[in-house]
């Protein structure tokens, strides 16, 4: 994915998004909300199925004030019991 960014007027203060489409597949799209490296709020959109569907809103959640940082994100784990996991 590669993000673009929106400055919105404060230094510390930005909304990213990315999409990604697989090869013949289906179409993920995040938007978020960055303050001093940390994610505030995010949104994840897009042609795909969750089983159960309550779960994007429970991953949505999970990444608030998570640092947006790849290993951060990469390395974050998720309650199983949820049934949350990155």
């Amino acid at each position: 994915m590669r993000w673009r960014e929106r400055n919105l007027g404060l230094n510390s203060h930005r909304l990213r998004s990315a999409d990604y489409k697989a090869p013949g597949g289906k179409l993920v799209r995040v938007r978020l909300r960055e303050e001093q490296g940390l994610i505030r709020s995010v949104k994840i959109t897009g042609d795909f199925f969750l089983i159960p569907e309550e779960v994007l809103g429970k991953l949505e959640n999970m990444l608030e004030d998570v640092p947006l940082r790849e290993v951060e994100l990469s390395g974050r784990r998720g309650n199983r019991q949820e049934g949350v996991c990155l």
